[in-house]
């Protein structure tokens, strides 16, 4: 974090233009030490927090208020390692199949790419940092 600041200092990067890209990396994890669980899909939370935003953005924008229903929580069935809880089973055509990671990476860009963010999940929190440092 503290070198994007130091370069959004200097000018070299300003968050106005963010490039995200996603790949599988494999995991260490044997394809015999899979499991199958039973996973509950709660969606409601998020629903309500995106209902909620749109609720005021609807009223600044003089819409009319709608309501719409919560989706059912529903069940969901996932393979997992039991070795490497980090790793997903990855079985998608023209794909490898087995464990693997998912990478996710980011480049601020402006004049060409400056700095890299890299994670293995989505930085959300640090890229509102960083947007509220550069002052967007």
């Amino acid at each position: 974090m503290r070198v994007l600041v130091l370069c959004a200092e200097k000018g070299l990067v300003s968050g106005r233009l963010l490039i995200t890209d996603s790949t599988h990396v494999k995991a260490n994890a044997a394809k015999i030490s899979k499991i199958t669980v039973e996973v509950e899909q709660r969606t409601a939370e998020f629903f309500e927090r995106l209902d909620a935003y749109e609720a005021v953005e609807r009223e600044r924008l003089g819409m009319p208020e709608i309501t719409r229903k919560s989706p059912e929580p529903k069940a969901t069935e996932q393979t997992r390692s039991i070795t490497d809880s980090e790793a997903g089973w990855l079985n998608r055509p023209d794909k490898p199949e087995g464990f693997h990671y998912l990478s996710h990476q980011w480049v601020f860009h402006e004049f060409g790419p400056r700095a890299r963010v890299k994670r293995s999940t989505p930085p959300p929190k640090t890229v509102q940092r960083f947007a509220r440092l550069v002052q967007l």
